[in-house]
């Protein structure tokens, strides 16, 4: 699986206001996030979720997630924000851990991301 780092077709740019400057963000747009659970989806029913399927597939979108929006180290310790591509099953009401959207309230993945965590193996 090939995915593309930075283009503008892939991307979502939003704005904000932050101390009363504008500032923009960059995001994996919704088409884009669908693409990739598509994609995995397609791993899955093709080569299962073992070592040759989805388990291997995973690595290489966290690699390239994770280069837009991955480790990121505070005085307060250090967050993986590409972890969600690794995560197993989710529990019902439970989200996977990426930025789909810049504020937490919103942050939602897409619709056929529900259908992509019923594929997953549970831990």
């Amino acid at each position: 699986m090939n995915l593309p780092m930075r283009n503008s077709q892939n991307v979502r740019f939003d704005e904000f206001q932050n101390s009363g400057e504008l500032e923009e963000g960059e995001y994996w747009s919704e088409e884009y996030f669908s693409r990739v659970y598509r994609a995995l989806m397609d791993i899955i029913e093709a080569h299962g979720v073992g070592s040759d399927g989805w388990a291997a597939a995973r690595w290489m979108v966290y690699e390239e997630y994770a280069h837009w929006d991955g480790i990121k180290i505070a005085s307060s310790g250090a967050v993986d924000n590409a972890y969600g591509w690794l995560q197993s099953r989710l529990p019902p009401g439970e989200r996977p851990q990426l930025e789909f959207e810049m504020f937490p309230s919103d942050n939602a993945p897409p619709p056929i991301w529900e259908g992509y965590n019923a594929m997953l193996p549970t831990a």
